[in-house]
């Protein structure tokens, strides 16, 4: 309800005064905020960015290859110590092996159950802002800008899980 309207109502006596300036506070406050965090993303966006010295040598797309491709650390870095590993089998069985199995399925596969929808596959390379059910892809914009719930069935409440 638009300001305007809360303020017409106090007027007819609908609500209260303070409520009606309560809500303007508010909705003044969230305002400010939002100015305040544009902002912060404009400094943080001309920052450059800060890597571990590792990597700093590398330029855009080694790095991101070699994020791609690297052989370790693959999946809990900790199981590649055999002991471990055989403590973990031998105190949670099949279930450790069931967890493992799942867990090399979302990470080869890119498939895993999402909120109540089922399994979802969600192919070779993951783009993520994708809505997995409706397929529409979320603009690269301030997150206070994006539309959650739009009429074609996507919601983008669905990627922040």
């Amino acid at each position: 309800m638009s300001v305007f309207r809360k303020l017409k109502r106090a007027a007819r006596g609908e609500i209260k005064p303070t409520t009606a300036a309560l809500e303007t506070l508010r909705r003044t406050r969230v305002a400010l905020s939002r100015n305040s965090d544009m902002r912060s993303l404009a400094d943080i966006r001309n920052r450059p960015a800060r890597l571990h010295e590792s990597y700093s040598q590398l330029n855009g797309a080694e790095l991101l290859a070699h994020f791609r491709h690297r052989s370790h650390p693959r999946f809990f870095a900790g199981f590649r110590d055999r002991t471990v590993a055989n403590t973990v089998k031998h105190r949670f069985g099949q279930a450790s092996r069931d967890l493992i199995d799942r867990a090399t399925v979302i990470c080869d596969e890119h498939r895993w159950p999402l909120l109540g929808f089922g399994e979802k596959d969600f192919g070779r390379e993951i783009e993520w802002r994708r809505d997995p059910v409706s397929g529409f892809v979320s603009p690269l914009t301030y997150h206070r800008d994006i539309q959650l719930i739009r009429d074609d069935g996507s919601d983008a409440r669905v990627l922040g899980n």
